[in-house]
């Protein structure tokens, strides 16, 4: 009931009176009818008129009810859940439907006023009086039954073709045939000058099937059967709801969806039920009880389906592509005691002391929930499936009891344990049964929700924890890479975990609490877990600074601090540090810029002192709490997947401060920019490389690509990429060309672009065939952990030259055992100076504290120790494919 929520009034509020259009009809079968349109900007307004309506128009007092066609996310259609029969929500609009002892039906459409016509002037009221109502009915329609809802003034052309006129577009809905029009009365005359039917003939109604609530001998339930099929080829909603504009007199209901195709080992899929339709106004309730051993896998087998659905994010994913197929559920198979995914999902018939298993909600989402973590990569780890499978079922019930095999009562294992793993001397290891040690990580998923609700609130921690469980499903391989998948899919500001991520507190207690007399689940953790303040570092490389551009010559940054688990008051030491580069010579001695600060965090660094058309590299360093900070920094939570604590040295970005002239310039928007692609392959024993295979260079209009490559194109959207699809080819050499360069009147050329580069292999360029820039993956990968600019002085080999050849080139080897995203290029230019001044490494720095640069990476290489990276995470575990219980 409403009552409590919206108390009924005698009198509808003025506000609501001013807005009130519609009547109430006498229909030829005795029944009366009510048709309306609301312009409310509100559900609240909707409401009170709704209730309006029941007591005043009516007369009557009457239980309702919400059904909801469409998710809605406050808490407006979460209380009206729980009353009793005729509301609909569709398409931003409500439907009431009000009945007493089948006589009164009343329908209402509640209009939001940003949705009315805007080129329309009503007359005061809103509406057309009762004479054109009657007009419209004897000289066009003749019904039985009629409603004219709402009446606007507008100028309109006859049917005949003649001169416009002022006329009134009424909307009319007749009972005796259900129908739809908008007529145009003309306002002087009133004769229909133009006259459009709105609706075919509509049915609709819900289809509801008995269903085990929860669990065998826990009470059934009459609930409205998700995606059922109504008709051959029509599916009902995700409530069970269904409505058609076309003529269609019979409903003819099979257990079958999109989504599950059910099969019954114990004999034929009960139905199909058929029933007679009536059309709309009618609402057709249609009430069945097949066989629970089918109707309840079915309903609850959907139920989880849509929950994964609402708590996915990205398009197109491989959990969103499986949930989009259609699932087997193999019913009433001749065993007993169990349940089991296969591909499909298997539930055994009761005896022997359990029940029928497809009968219990837990069993169902458990099942699933093996699927889900099939279809979210190719690893699967039997321990860790059983685990994330329990919670699945958990979450859902907002319990952490596993129950339902041999009682609806009686738990069989559950979420909320002081279960350990570890290598050894824990209760649980990498020998240990899966069904037993599973319990481990569904107890740190059951940890983190609670941790989760506490901080946000029970609907808003449940649904962050749950979307972070799918995302963690992508990542983990094995138990023991579990901390390290949910750290690296947690959101990070800066892409770094070793300084925190946005839920690291909350994830660390889960996995190794080390307070006092606190259960660390996984205790080889404990000590690893960095606890210190979270630490944002915000930049936006320029890339290139112009003196003559009039801007200041300064980098801007902004440094964030958190207090993260271990509060600090300490606060940062911030540093910048730059280095000259030189073609002969590589990196200058480095030199510490102090910033200035600015205020809400930002910071910068004057760099008007330097010398002219040069290139630096720099990087950002921030020490606090005992730790540093970097940007950029190579430590990436989505691609290391790896415990972060270890401070790796820093990566550099460069920085070119010069007006030279410019030779080529292209941002890469369109393809036709004059860049050529090649490529050659190889065999795997041989050096030679035969021409005239198909490249790997594509130019890539999309905002994003695969295999570890950038969110987004540098500048707009075009870049050239290695394969946006995947990796680059095996065994092929693949080159992308610019158009010759004419560096004859010039004493010195350099390279600009912007690259993102992930590279198994070897990347390269070349200049008039000579290899100018090699990037050769280390121990196992490079990858750029943010867009980098890159400045390659070419001088030695294009200047003075009539024609320069500049080239891309990605070269695979077979040696490696895997490829990757390569090369992406974007805002490429060629600049070059008619004389040049030779100037010394160092010079052009200013004052500051010079100090060793540390060890890392730089264009040309990568540090050995940074590559321990991938291994555990990608090719750990066992492969699908093999048999799972």
């Amino acid at each position: 009931m409403l009552a409590g929520l919206l108390p009924l009034t005698a009198t509808a509020p003025p506000a609501l009176a001013q807005i009130w259009t519609g009547r109430v009809l006498s229909n030829r079968d005795g029944t009366s009818s009510f048709v309306g349109r609301f312009p409310v900007g509100d559900r609240q307004s909707a409401t009170a008129i709704a209730r309006h309506f029941v007591t005043q128009m009516v007369g009557v007092d009457l239980p309702l009810r919400l059904t909801s066609h469409e998710p809605l996310r406050d808490g407006f259609v979460a209380r009206l859940a729980q009353l009793h029969q005729g509301v609909r929500v569709r398409d931003g609009h409500l439907t009431l439907v009000v009945r007493k002892r089948a006589v009164v039906t009343a329908r209402f459409r509640f209009v939001p006023v940003a949705s009315l016509p805007k080129r329309v002037t009503p007359r005061p009221g809103g509406r057309v009086d009762g004479e054109i109502e009657r007009l419209a009915v004897a000289d066009y329609l003749r019904s039985e039954v009629v409603a004219a809802v709402r009446g606007e003034l507008e100028i309109v052309r006859p049917t005949d073709d003649t001169e416009p006129v002022p006329a009134w577009q009424v909307s009319v809905v007749t009972a005796d045939p259900p129908e739809r029009w908008w007529i145009w009365i003309e306002d002087t005359t009133r004769r229909i000058v133009r006259r459009e039917r709105r609706s075919a003939d509509q049915v609709q109604g819900t289809v509801q099937m008995s269903v085990d609530a929860d669990c065998q001998d826990q009470g059934t339930e009459m609930r409205g059967m998700p995606h059922v099929e109504w008709a051959p080829g029509r599916f009902a909603d995700a409530e069970g709801t269904f409505e058609t504009d076309e003529a269609i007199d019979e409903a003819n209901v099979s257990l079958a969806s999109p989504y599950f195709r059910l099969r019954n080992a114990a004999g034929e899929v009960a139905g199909p039920w058929r029933f007679d339709l009536a059309p709309s106004p009618a609402i057709n309730e249609l009430q069945i009880e097949p066989p629970l051993e089918q109707s309840t896998p079915f309903y609850h087998a959907h139920a989880v389906r849509d929950w994964m659905r609402s708590r996915l994010e990205v398009d197109g994913g491989r959990q969103k592509r499986w949930s989009e197929q259609q699932v087997t559920l193999n019913v009433n198979i001749g065993q007993t005691c169990n349940a089991t995914y296969n591909g499909e999902i298997n539930f055994f018939r009761a005896g022997n002391g359990c029940i029928n298993t497809g009968r219990a909600s837990t069993i169902v989402y458990h099942e699933y929930g093996h699927g889900i973590h099939d279809n979210s990569s190719d690893v699967f780890d039997g321990q860790v499936s059983e685990g994330i499978a329990d919670f699945t079922a958990a979450t859902i019930r907002n319990s952490p009891s596993i129950a339902g095999i041999r009682g609806c009562s009686r738990e069989f294992r559950t979420c909320q344990n002081d279960l350990t793993y570890c290598s050894g001397g824990c209760d649980h290891g990498p020998g240990s049964p899966v069904h037993a040690s599973g319990q481990v990580i569904c107890a740190v998923w059951w940890e983190l929700r609670t941790l989760l609700v506490e901080r946000y609130g029970y609907d808003e921690g449940v649904s962050v924890t749950d979307k972070l469980f799918l995302d963690f499903l992508t990542a983990v391989s094995t138990m023991s890479s579990a901390y390290e998948a949910t750290i690296s899919v947690d959101e990070d500001d800066d892409g770094d975990p070793s300084n925190g991520t946005r839920h690291s507190c909350e994830i660390n207690r889960a996995f190794a609490n080390d307070d006092a007399g606190a259960i660390a689940h996984f205790p080889d953790l404990v000590g690893r877990i960095p606890s210190a303040p979270s630490v944002a570092i915000s930049h936006q490389a320029p890339g290139i600074l112009s003196p003559s551009s009039g801007d200041p010559l300064r980098l801007d940054f902004m440094v964030s601090t958190e207090a993260g688990c271990s509060p600090t008051n300490e606060a940062p030491t911030i540093r910048v540090v730059l280095a000259p580069v030189s073609s002969s010579s590589g990196e200058g001695e480095e030199r510490v810029l102090d910033p200035v600060a600015h205020g809400d965090d930002r910071y910068s660094v004057d760099v008007s002192q330097l010398s002219r058309d040069r290139a630096y590299r720099y990087y950002i360093e921030v020490a606090l709490a005992g730790r540093t900070f970097y940007y950029p920094n190579q430590a990436r939570a989505d691609v290391l997947r790896r415990i972060p604590g270890l401070d790796f040295p820093p990566y550099r970005q460069t920085l070119y401060i010069g007006d030279p002239e410019v030779l080529l310039s292209t941002d890469l928007e369109s393809e036709d920019s004059g860049f050529v692609v090649s490529a050659c392959k190889r065999a795997p024993t041989s050096t030679y490389c035969a021409p005239g295979a198909r490249s790997d260079w594509t130019w890539w209009p999309a905002s994003a690509s695969t295999a570890g490559g950038p969110a987004a194109a540098h500048s707009g959207q075009g870049m050239w990429v290695t394969n946006p699809d995947g990796t680059y080819g095996r065994g092929l050499r693949s080159r992308l060309t610019l158009p010759p360069i004419d560096a004859r009147d010039y004493a010195s050329v350099r390279l600009q672009f912007w690259r993102f580069l992930v590279n198994a292999d070897v990347a390269s360029i070349e200049v008039n065939e000579r290899r100018v820039f090699n990037n050769r993956a280390g121990a196992f990968f490079w990858r750029d952990p943010t867009w980098t600019f890159e400045d390659v002085d070419i001088t030695p080999w294009a200047a003075g030259q009539e024609a320069v050849s500049i080239s891309f080139i990605i070269d695979d080897e077979f040696a490696d055992t895997f490829e990757l995203g390569g090369w992406h290029i974007d805002d490429v230019r060629v600049v070059g100076a008619r004389a040049t001044e030779p100037a010394d490494p160092g010079q052009g720095m200013p004052e500051g504290s010079r100090r060793p640069r540390p060890s890392g990476c730089s264009s040309n290489g990568g540090d050995p120790q940074l590559w321990l990276l991938l291994p555990a995470i990608v090719f750990a575990g066992r492969r699908r494919g093999e048999k799972r219980t």
